[in-house]
């Protein structure tokens, strides 16, 4: 018990001379990386959708229908 009164009165301290301002900006500069790295994914995932067009074709799409017409088949054994 002792221990948790020593840690709130340092945390007290810590907070009377202003350390945790250096908390709040280090989260907030956290925060904002963060937010940037997600908007380079989203612009990422864009990016590698728009290319799957390019392989995406009627010969791949009837494959791909009779590949899930085999598999279904076959799973009905």
């Amino acid at each position: 018990m002792e221990i948790v009164a020593i840690i709130l009165v340092v945390v007290a301290i810590l907070a009377y001379y202003g350390f945790m301002k250096s908390v709040e900006t280090g989260a907030n500069m956290a925060n904002a990386e963060v937010e940037h790295l997600a908007d380079v994914h989203m612009v990422s995932l864009a990016e590698r959708t728009a290319k799957l067009n390019d392989k995406i074709n009627d010969q791949v799409l009837a494959d791909a229908t009779e590949a899930k017409a085999k598999l279904k088949a076959m799973r009905g054994l």
